[in-house]
């Protein structure tokens, strides 16, 4: 007997229920108007973070960054 696997991706969780980024980050995504996860899949971190600069009007720090490919990372895997 052959049984399809089920694709498992992550539950729409708030942007501010991940424990994992700072308060930094979580207002960054404030700004840019991200409230949850589903959001986030399919995108790139990279312009989440060009388009944060852009809107701060200054450069972010990049640890902002890094933060965001986390979370973009946590979105689109099934089983982070």
């Amino acid at each position: 007997m052959f049984f399809k696997r089920k694709v498992k991706m992550p539950k729409n969780y708030l942007i501010d229920d991940l424990k994992f980024l700072t308060d930094e980050a979580k207002e960054a995504f404030r700004v840019l108007e991200i409230t949850d996860t589903s959001q986030l899949i399919g995108k790139e971190a990279d312009n989440f973070y060009l388009d944060y600069c852009v809107e701060s009007g200054d450069v972010a720090d990049r640890v902002i960054l890094y933060e965001m490919r986390t979370a973009v990372y946590f979105a689109n895997t099934p089983k982070p």
